[in-house]
């Protein structure tokens, strides 16, 4: 009944239980650099926005920890959204996730960045990828310095132009065939995101408050992640 499925996912997102869901979805990672050659070594980042399950015209919305986002649609236009993000980390090869994190909808990109590297870290010991890859939304000088001090990795990271220091030392090299040409594998995570919005659920989040909507993104990764194993 389903009843039985919303209590069961209620005890999922209890704190004793949630990295239990976790685990699967890094042992799922782990079985993938095990068997697929080069897994991990070129990875893109991005996030996307979750509209919450949330009336946001109310005073007091119903989720009081969804918050607003706002983005530019396809016509330029600034569009609002009440809900989440969720931040990824995908083998540009497979476009399978290696890493997620999830926050409310205002928290910028750059901010969770080192998270999204960190967990990856978390769910596999030898994490060093040779090219880490990401939009201007990760425009920063101490991003720049971590991917290549502590992960060892080339930033593939399109600069912002109002950042001076970044455009002296890294803009010259957007202009090389190299760059443009590793720069262009990082439709790989906006391909994640549309298939795990599209097959996996992603865009029809029924659940409130951080722990519960962390559950049902990490079920979509698993189910993607489980999937590929499968096939």
């Amino acid at each position: 009944h389903k009843s039985t499925f919303s209590r069961f996912f209620a005890k999922l997102a209890k704190r004793q239980y949630l990295h239990l869901v976790k685990d699967v979805s890094r042992r799922l990672v782990k079985q993938h650099y095990a068997t697929t050659p080069g897994f991990g070594q070129r990875v893109a980042l991005d996030s996307t926005t979750l509209k919450g399950w949330v009336n946001g015209g109310k005073p007091k919305p119903s989720d009081p920890e969804a918050r607003w986002s706002v983005k530019k649609n396809t016509h330029g236009k600034n569009e609002f959204v009440l809900g989440w993000k969720l931040h990824i980390m995908v083998d540009c090869e497979t476009e399978l996730p290696i890493a997620a994190n999830v926050t409310p909808g205002n928290t910028s990109d750059v901010t969770r960045a080192s998270n999204v590297l960190q967990e990856a870290r978390k769910t596999y010991g030898k994490f060093h990828p040779r090219f880490v890859m990401a939009d201007a939304g990760y425009s920063s000088l101490e991003l720049f310095r971590l991917v290549k001090v502590q992960y060892h990795a080339e930033p593939i990271i399109k600069v912002n132009r109002t950042h001076k220091k970044l455009v002296e030392r890294f803009g010259i090299w957007e202009n090389t065939l190299t760059w443009k040409t590793l720069f262009g594998q990082r439709t790989a995570v906006e391909r994640a995101f549309s298939r795990l919005k599209g097959q996996r659920s992603l865009n029809h989040i029924t659940v409130r408050r951080r722990m519960k909507v962390q559950v049902h993104c990490y079920l979509a990764l698993i189910a993607m992640q489980a999937s590929a194993m499968a096939a």
